[in-house]
């Protein structure tokens, strides 16, 4: 059985903060696909749509920084 539920989370690594996101996911099917040269490497393209969404902050016990070298 398909339902096309799906969950998102987003991590601030630096703060401890959490972003999820819950909702519906849909394949997009090649009659209502965008342009194609926008994403010229994509095998499949999908839609999102958001029912809820929260900020946990501070949910993590630890936080660090990334050093981009």
């Amino acid at each position: 059985m398909q339902t096309g539920k799906a969950g998102l989370l987003f991590i601030d690594f630096e703060r401890g903060h959490l972003l999820s996101l819950t909702g519906q996911a849909h394949i997009l099917q090649s009659q209502t696909l965008p342009d194609p040269q926008i994403y010229p490497n994509a095998l499949r393209l999908w839609q999102f749509e958001l029912e809820t969404g929260y900020w946990h902050f501070n949910a993590l016990p630890f936080g660090f920084a990334l050093n981009a070298q």
